[in-house]
């Protein structure tokens, strides 16, 4: 089975989520992931509601934890995290439906537990 390449993008400047994002989709003088873009890719995975799961976004599992997705450079791959650091769950152990799309840290960042490493919720 071949893995999907997706992405979106949250556009800092005027606060909008775009997806799908394409890199050829913006102007070749745009900083994809410094001042101006941050760029999320899409972990295969799908939601409850068959809803595609990006890095950055905020999940709750069957069982109420709530995590954030986000890349860990060191393992390869996308992690479910209970806080910036505090990895909880690979996502390569979640099958699609486990868990449910309840926002993401741009737009929903009340929903994000910040730094200091313990839950929120």
């Amino acid at each position: 089975m071949s893995r999907i390449y997706k992405f979106r993008a949250w556009e800092k400047t005027d606060s909008i989520m775009i997806t799908p994002f394409s890199f050829g989709s913006i102007n070749a003088g745009d900083d994809y992931g410094g001042s101006h873009w941050e760029v999320m890719q899409y972990t295969g995975i799908l939601d409850s509601g068959g809803r595609e799961i990006y890095e950055g976004d905020i999940v709750r599992f069957t069982d109420g934890r709530i995590s954030t997705v986000v890349w860990d450079a060191e393992m390869y791959s996308f992690q479910f995290s209970v806080s910036k650091y505090v990895a909880d769950q690979e996502a390569g152990s979640v099958r699609n439906g486990e868990v449910t799309l309840i926002g993401n840290i741009y737009e929903n960042p009340e929903l994000f537990c910040k730094d200091d490493g313990d839950s929120c919720h």
